[in-house]
């Protein structure tokens, strides 16, 4: 009997143990909703002047290009000789004919 007083005791002290934590984080949340869009907002604006500073500074210091136009030189011709090339005799030894092998016959030729 004092048993179970004592596990309602312990139940009803973690309820109110979770319930204070639940509230606490809900305080917190809240004020987390309501302070951070504020807070994203000078980042931007920051990261805003600091880009808008970049470039400026690079527009300053950076000279302005001198351009110099690119002259096309024309393509020579070449011509190809036909007399140079190789004969066909030449160039490779004749082909000779191999007999067929049907599917089912032996690949060797009869002795």
């Amino acid at each position: 009997m004092e048993q179970d007083q004592q596990q309602l005791r312990n139940e009803r002290c973690v309820d109110n143990c979770a319930g204070k934590l639940i509230r606490s984080n809900h305080r917190l949340m809240g004020t987390y909703v309501q302070l951070m869009p504020g807070i994203v907002q000078r980042k931007l604006e920051e990261l805003e002047t600091k880009a808008a500073e970049a470039g400026a500074a690079a527009e300053t210091a950076l000279p302005t290009p001198v351009t110099t136009p690119i002259v096309e030189k024309p393509i020579q011709q070449q011509q190809v000789s036909l007399t140079n090339l190789p004969s066909s005799s030449e160039s490779s030894p004749p082909l000779s004919a191999a007999p067929l092998v049907q599917p089912g016959q032996d690949s060797q030729p009869p002795s």
